[in-house]
């Protein structure tokens, strides 16, 4: 062998040892992605408030529609023991019984800051409405609460109802106020007549 071909010879051992293919190095894992929150808005200060429903004389659902508001007043009067008192179905700032404007004295006393003497007010006067049972039979009073109420007029703005029990007649006047019937006012009379508001 010549040195030219050891020349060679070494030339191509070198190469073929060199050709050897060697894998890539293995690229190192993605990272994992960071979920990142959505960015806060900033603090306006303002405290969301829980939602309420919004009511004026307290009876709620019993007084969503003007006969079932009726109604529920009469049974509380029958019963001064009533869970559901007759006052939570009078607007105590617009009342008129009997032609006397109790409301426009309940809302001078609100704003004079006699409220302790105002709320024992018009408790005394529903307390006073369930006197119409004196003297009545149970079944009297049954019978007059299941065929005594009688709708006169009903508006979207005002309904008028006629209860008769033995010995009385009422005149009974509701109106609106947020998402109750109330009543504004009752004329135990026995006068068919009258209306604030015209068909």
């Amino acid at each position: 062998m010549n040195a030219k071909t050891g020349i060679i010879a070494a030339i191509l051992v070198w190469a073929a040892a060199c050709d050897r293919t060697t894998p890539p190095p293995a690229a190192p894992p993605s990272p994992t992605p960071v979920v990142k929150p959505p960015p806060k808005e900033p603090d306006s200060g303002i405290k969301k408030m829980k939602q309420v429903q919004i009511v004026v004389g307290g009876c709620s659902q019993d007084c969503a529609e003007p006969g079932l508001a009726a109604t529920r007043f009469l049974e509380a009067t029958a019963d001064p023991a009533d869970t559901r008192p007759a006052n939570l179905f009078l607007d105590s700032t617009t009342l008129v019984l009997d032609g006397e404007p109790l409301g426009l004295r309940w809302v001078r006393m609100w704003k004079e800051l006699r409220r302790a003497t105002r709320k024992e007010e018009v408790q005394r006067t529903a307390r006073n409405l369930s006197r119409w049972t004196d003297g009545l039979t149970a079944d009297q009073v049954r019978d007059s609460l299941t065929s005594g109420l009688k709708p006169v007029k009903v508006w979207t703005s005002e309904a008028i109802y006629r209860f008769q029990a033995p010995g009385l007649s009422w005149r009974i006047i509701l109106r609106p106020r947020g998402l109750e019937w109330l009543v504004v006012e009752l004329d135990r009379s026995g006068d068919e007549t009258g209306s604030s508001i015209e068909p």
